[in-house]
């Protein structure tokens, strides 16, 4: 919530007015526009989409993600672990491990190695981190149609982008309101969602370098980037990912995500932000580091829409993790 309660209450047509000028000239442009819901069937794991596993604990619902996916990628010790756990049948084998491979113990590899996983080493790129190293990897196998779809209980991905027409600003922002789902639909394309666990948790400036990376990959705005794997990142208290520029559409799904919410920018300072569908909605409010942060904020509508110009981090709370914090 923070200083969003400042945020000024003014009216549809006064927020669409008084939107930046660079905002009114991409009017006349193709705007891209993204339409997102988390499906239950990745909140209870029985999604087959691709799944990355950095070196964190592996939650009950990880483990049912990882014996559904359809692509398994472990980063370097993440393998230690999926080896070490013991449950029962054993966890499948990594379809991938990559990165620095200076952390999986020499068992592991030689029994992973048997079982047929690929290995990547990328000890010489010292640029990159291992979760780095495997977003590349994963990018190599989509260009190389080395990733089947993803699929969830209802054959939809997780998150879905779409380009609508210029009047997009006007239907989110116009008089009249937001547009209605129908309307926002029309034309939507499946997306392949990678789903990331154990970037968060653990050491400091690797939680804030591994931001860094999902920052680096989720910012697309053309129309031939729209199409890209939309990563969403998920532990056993959140679900978030990255809002690139342009429009979109945030559908709550009450059965796992609780009311609370955030929004925050991890990039250049940006006023351009502009929401509808929150109890603290923003109209202007500089967000970014050393500026102002949407933490705390909750839904007050089924869904959310939000045009920004820079990439927004969106964090949703898990209902089960609410219910634990009481912070409901």
């Amino acid at each position: 919530r923070d200083d969003t309660e400042k945020t000024d209450k003014r009216t549809n047509s006064e927020a669409h007015h008084s939107m930046p000028e660079s905002v009114q000239d991409r009017q006349a442009q193709r705007l891209a526009h993204w339409w997102h819901y988390i499906d239950s069937s990745l909140y209870k794991g029985t999604a087959q989409v691709p799944v990355l596993m950095l070196n964190r604990p592996m939650d009950d619902q990880i483990q049912v993600l990882w014996r559904n996916s359809n692509l398994r990628i472990a980063a370097d010790g993440a393998a230690n672990r999926t080896f070490d756990l013991a449950v029962a049948p054993p966890l499948p084998a990594p379809s991938h491990i990559c990165g620095d491979l200076d952390s999986i113990r020499h068992n592991v590899r030689e029994f992973y190695t048997r079982e047929g996983s690929v290995f990547h080493d990328r000890s010489g790129d010292l640029d990159s981190t291992d979760f780095g190293k495997c977003l590349d990897l994963f990018e190599r196998l989509r260009g190389s149609n080395q990733v089947p779809p993803g699929t969830t209980a209802d054959n939809k991905p997780g998150t879905r982008p779409t380009l609508n027409t210029e009047k997009i600003a006007e239907a989110l922002f116009g008089p009249e309101g937001p547009a209605t789902v129908d309307a926002l639909q029309a034309g939507v394309t499946l997306d392949t969602c990678l789903v990331v666990s154990g970037v968060l948790g653990g050491r400091l400036d690797q939680q804030i370098s591994n931001l860094n990376s999902i920052y680096r990959r989720g910012t697309c705005t053309t129309e031939a980037n729209a199409k890209q794997a939309t990563m969403v990142l998920l532990d056993e208290n959140n679900m978030s990912f990255v809002l690139p520029p342009g429009f979109h559409t945030i559908v709550r799904n009450p059965e796992h995500e609780s009311s609370t919410c955030g929004i925050m920018c991890l990039s250049k300072p940006t006023d351009a932000v502009r929401t509808q569908g929150l109890r603290w909605n923003l109209d202007g409010l500089l967000m970014g580091m050393g500026h102002e942060t949407s933490s705390s904020n909750e839904f007050a509508a089924d869904q959310v829409q939000i045009y920004t110009d820079t990439p927004l981090l969106w964090i949703t709370v898990r209902k089960d993790a609410a219910a634990l914090s009481n912070v409901q």
